[in-house]
């Protein structure tokens, strides 16, 4: 992955896109369904694929924001979890932007804490802005490296 090096958004586009993230992350790690649903556009895309692929397993395309929350919420209840945001890289282009962060999260059957799969993934993510909230269009998540069990992420 290479660094842009373009000038990034002004503070307040930054922090207001980098919110949409947030929500995200606090979305899974609270199994917050409105917090989720805040996050995500109606026609977003979610492809956790290349993260899954490094840890030799397959997750399908997600599309559609009802699909995506549905998906989160419906893991995120048979776990806990913790999401740290980190090293955000933000362009905005009038109503659409991207954002590259790098996203430390570590998910552990919430019935037993002894097992956990740590992962520090990069995320790449187009959004759009919705009335006052950016939304999460496409989500793009790769793997730089893990830790643990896999399988945990399957909810085994």
């Amino acid at each position: 992955m290479t660094v842009d090096q373009n000038p990034i958004a002004s503070a307040g586009d930054h922090l207001e896109v980098t919110d949409a993230l947030y929500r995200f992350g606090a979305g899974v790690d609270h199994n917050d369904v409105g917090l989720l649903s805040s996050a995500f556009s109606e026609d977003a895309v979610a492809d956790f694929g290349p993260c899954g692929r490094k840890m030799g397993l397959e997750f399908p395309l997600l599309t559609g924001g009802e699909t995506i929350i549905h998906f989160l919420s419906t893991n995120a209840g048979t776990q806990t979890t913790t999401h740290v945001i980190t090293n955000a890289r933000v362009h905005v282009d009038e109503d659409v932007a991207t954002l590259r962060a790098l996203v430390d999260a570590t998910h552990l059957p919430s019935s037993d804490h002894s097992r956990q799969c740590q992962m520090m993934n990069w995320y790449k993510v187009e959004l759009i802005r919705e009335g006052r909230l950016w939304r999460i269009r496409r989500l793009i998540i790769d793997n730089a490296w893990f830790t643990g069990d896999p399988q945990v992420l399957l909810g085994k």
